[in-house]
C-alpha cells in the first residue's frame, strides 16, 4: 500500500496528497525537484510545490521488477 508523501519540516511531518492509484512493484526517483513513480505501464509525476500528482503518458509495454536511474552529465568549461 502506498503511504502519503510527507515532508519533514520543523521536526514534524506534514501529510500530502495521496498518489492517484495504489500499485505494486513500483519504482520511484527524484529528478529536478519532482518525484516520478512508475508501475507496470503507469507513470506518475508528483510536483511538491503544488502538491499535485499528474498522470503521464503510459509506457508502450508494462514493466515489472525494474530499476530506475538518472544519468547526470557535468560539462566543464575551460578558459
Amino acid at each position: 500500500m502506498i503511504q502519503p508523501i510527507s515532508a519533514a519540516s520543523d521536526d514534524f511531518w506534514i501529510t500530502k496528497t495521496l498518489i492517484l492509484q495504489n500499485e505494486e512493484g513500483l519504482g520511484a526517483i527524484v529528478f529536478d525537484f519532482r518525484i516520478y513513480v512508475i508501475a507496470a505501464d503507469i507513470t506518475y509525476d508528483y510536483i511538491p510545490s503544488t502538491d499535485i500528482w499528474v498522470t503521464k503518458t503510459p509506457m508502450p509495454t508494462p514493466r515489472g521488477k525494474f530499476v530506475i536511474a538518472v544519468s547526470v552529465l557535468i560539462k566543464q568549461h575551460r578558459r
